[in-house]
């Protein structure tokens, strides 16, 4: 059981930009590295060069394009989205998802999109509070159109 938690930690680490602080992730040249001096490499204890680093890869990193504690938060810097009970970047989290480039937030199964004007609180409560298509449905038993 926890091996194969953990395996699925560590997949889950390798697969996001987040987590591009690894020796792995480096797609230069030899040649165009920065000298050894400038470089701390003990991974997967601790890798450290310029912008990038990781400590217990992968559980914690951060990078120009964000930084994440595994399985708990992830933060991305160039959509704005920030994540709570991250698993695998490919999944819906756990806890909660803020998507600051979208205007979207969901805690739990709650969700509010302004893009879309929609709210809901899933599987009870639906509301689209858009001018053109007004509506609002309360399982079991009420429904309401208003336009």
């Amino acid at each position: 059981m926890w091996a194969g938690s953990l395996i699925v930690l560590i997949a889950g680490g390798c697969a996001t930009s987040t987590h591009k602080a690894s020796p792995l992730w480096d797609a230069t040249s030899p040649a165009e590295r920065e000298p050894a001096e400038d470089r701390v490499n003990i991974w997967p204890l601790l890798y450290w060069e310029d912008p990038v680093l990781s400590v217990l890869w992968p559980f914690y990193t951060r990078s120009d394009q964000g930084h994440a504690l595994i399985p708990f938060y992830e933060r991305t810097h160039d959509d704005r989205r920030t994540r709570f009970g991250t698993i695998h970047p490919n999944m819906v989290p756990v806890l909660a998802d803020f998507d600051g480039g979208r205007d979207r937030w969901r805690v739990l199964n709650v969700v509010h999109d302004r893009k879309n004007e929609r709210f809901r609180v899933y599987p009870i409560y639906f509301e689209n509070y858009s001018a053109n298509n007004p509506s609002r449905f309360i399982l079991p038993v009420y429904y309401g159109d208003n336009r």
